[in-house]
């Protein structure tokens, strides 16, 4: 087993298909296929199961592909390291979050500060998984910035701002506010699931007016921030989605907010880090810290 036979097993399993990932990593399908074989063979049961119409992963390589996200995001990490000690840097300073949205902010973060800490090399990435300390404790990020505090001593978590969902839609939809709930089932709606739990505080929300969330004109889920508003600016939709992501869209007249009486969607954001990485990181840290408060108003 070595790491690109992994990352040829993630990439099947991520784009269905190895006659695509046989093109793009420039080696003979019948190769990547052998390779995968022996991958299962080494493992010891079956990842995938094969047609004409591509590939599907078993159950036991959706197992698989959870460990192997994790081994070639510490094995990136690694790459990282080493390049940055090659080009004389200090240190790479990794940032993660599980939303887009919270990426976006932090951005301005970075950019912000880059100036500031030349000679460190910043990484913005996504969390694996939902648990703060896993991605701490395997130094796939210095600091998170997530929807809820750690529970552990050697974790640091500060709130450092909040925000709230906002309902929008497209500009060209007659609708005047405030509207009640009952208005937005004549909609197709939205769904984003990057971000706060938005499915669950929607439920909480209609459940406390006497309304099914499953009842809902659900077209799609959409698993990125860009996703989510790209759908309200192409077609006559209904999305609940972070107001610091939408409020350029909102104040440029690319979507409208729409006020539904009784409805309020409050999150907190908060910044956690391990004790033991502010001894050696004080100072950057404490600047992002000021940073995000900053943004997260």
């Amino acid at each position: 087993m070595n790491i690109q036979s992994l990352k040829n097993f993630y990439d099947v399993a991520t784009l269905r298909s190895i006659s695509k990932v046989a093109l793009l990593s420039h080696i003979s399908q019948s190769a990547l296929s052998q390779q995968l074989l022996r991958l299962e063979e080494e493992l010891g049961v079956q990842l995938l199961e094969r047609s004409n119409k591509g590939v599907e992963l078993t159950k036991e390589g959706q197992l698989i592909l959870k460990h192997v996200k994790t081994i070639i995001k510490a094995y990136e990490r690694i790459i990282d390291d080493i390049s940055i000690i090659k080009r004389n840097k200090d240190s790479t300073f990794a940032i993660s979050s599980p939303s887009s949205s919270i990426n976006s902010v932090m951005l301005k973060a970075i950019i912000n500060l880059k100036d500031k800490y030349k000679n460190y090399s910043f990484k913005l990435t996504s969390m694996i998984g939902n648990s703060i300390e896993s991605e701490l404790d395997n130094d796939f990020a210095d600091i998170i910035l997530t929807y809820e505090a750690a529970e552990r001593e050697d974790i640091v978590s500060l709130k450092v701002g909040s925000d709230e969902l906002v309902f929008v839609t497209n500009p060209e939809i007659d609708l005047k506010g405030p509207l009640s709930f009952e208005d937005i089932f004549k909609y197709s709606f939205i769904l984003l699931k990057d971000g706060p739990d938005i499915k669950r505080l929607l439920h909480l929300a209609l459940a406390s007016q006497g309304y099914d969330i499953d009842d809902l004109n659900i077209v799609f889920t959409a698993n990125s921030i860009d996703i989510g508003k790209n759908s309200v600016y192409g077609a006559p939709t209904i999305s609940l989605l972070p107001k610091i992501s939408v409020e350029k869209d909102i104040s440029s007249g690319l979507m409208k907010e729409i006020k539904i009486k009784g409805a309020s969607f409050n999150y907190e954001v908060f910044l956690s880090f391990k004790h033991e990485t502010h001894k050696h990181l004080k100072s950057l840290i404490d600047d992002f810290k000021k940073q995000a408060k900053s943004l997260f108003k």
